[in-house]
């Protein structure tokens, strides 16, 4: 539950000062909305918030948003420490999911964003529906693995669609150990992607780093302008975007390939003369 109380004084900060010790909370714990800065005739007033805890305060501000959402959902709030999860369920809960999860991750940034204005800086907060997280978890593992043995059989960087940060973490962490390619994230929020790198001590001469090909640079400045290719050209194609041999689509579903190992070269003879 939030309480609130509104005070006035000569300043801001002794009305702050008398309006904390009412509530007899620290001030990094609490919400403060200045009304007034006073003046000449007029004192200043704030209002100041404090929640009793993190959980019933989450808890009140979910079911708000799902009670203006005209949605058959229901939200179940846990909390174990510092972590705080949200599991979301109903009728409705596949629209929550929405394209890769962008509505949860919605839910996730408001629901940290209000934490935080209430000293909870230090709260992890997740949001799942209908074990969303974890298939997704598992198709992105699996698909981080295929491209890792394709960027080393290949020789080359492989660049993974624009992806948030719990996708990109779960690249990471699929690849950690790996000892053919490492993983960088690279651009600015929300394009921001990950690169897979092949170790150079094991691809030796084969490797071609990005910049020794101009198409590789042009492909990323020039993102937004690709028009999609057909499957008549090998290219597949899912909402409007094109699918290359260095560019990893995320919504293309893992079909269960056998990893790809090193390049295999025949030798043929000289011609004579």
């Amino acid at each position: 539950m939030i309480k609130e109380i509104t005070k006035q004084a000569s300043t801001v900060e002794e009305a702050t000062e008398l309006a904390l010790q009412e509530l007899n909370v620290r001030k990094e714990k609490a919400k403060i909305e200045v009304l007034s800065t006073g003046g000449l005739f007029e004192k200043a007033e704030v209002k100041v918030s404090v929640a009793d805890n993190a959980l019933d305060m989450v808890t009140e501000f979910l079911n708000g948003i799902i009670s203006k959402m005209n949605m058959k959902i229901s939200a179940k709030i846990t909390e174990d420490k510092d972590d705080i999860t949200i599991i979301i369920t109903g009728e409705d809960a596949q629209k929550v999911i929405a394209r890769r999860g962008e509505v949860l991750d919605s839910f996730q940034v408001v629901v940290l964003s209000y934490l935080n204005q209430y000293g909870y800086e230090h709260k992890k907060v997740s949001i799942d529906c209908d074990n969303y997280r974890e298939k997704r978890t598992q198709t992105l593992s699996a698909l981080a693995v295929k491209m890792a043995n394709k960027a080393y059989a290949m020789g080359r960087e492989l660049e993974f669609e624009p992806m948030n940060p719990f996708e990109r973490r779960v690249i990471h962490t699929a690849l950690q150990d790996s000892t053919i390619v490492k993983t960088l994230s690279e651009g600015e929020e929300p394009n921001r992607y990950v690169v897979l790198v092949p170790n150079t001590e094991i691809v030796g001469p084969r490797f071609k780093a990005r910049g020794e090909e101009n198409h590789n640079k042009d492909r990323r400045d020039n993102r937004s302008n690709k028009k999609p290719r057909n499957k008549q050209n090998n290219k597949e194609v899912a909402d409007g975007r094109v699918h290359s041999s260095s560019y990893v689509d995320l919504d293309t579903p893992y079909q269960g390939q056998k990893p790809v190992g090193a390049p295999k070269f025949k030798s043929f003879g000289t011609k004579k003369f």
